[in-house]
């Protein structure tokens, strides 16, 4: 399968993420680093140093990807 995401940047903001993703609250990007489908790095303490790795997106976001649905009514 083809590579459909490739990261610009080493590291990136939970808003960041979030925009990618289309969600509306850093909730759902936080629960992806809990689960371990997500890897960060915390500079400081607390959820404002949390950077999440450009490699662990590109995982995450291509091994994601629905294929095409052939589903009819």
């Amino acid at each position: 399968m083809a590579q459909l995401f490739t990261a610009t940047k080493p590291l990136y903001h939970p808003r960041e993420v979030a925009q990618l993703l289309q969600y509306k609250s850093l909730t759902s990007v936080y629960a992806l680093i809990n689960s371990g489908h997500l890897k960060c790095h915390c500079r400081k303490p607390g959820t404002k140093g949390i950077k999440i790795t450009g490699k662990s997106l590109e995982g995450y976001l291509n091994n994601n990807v629905v294929e095409e649905d052939h589903y009819q009514e």
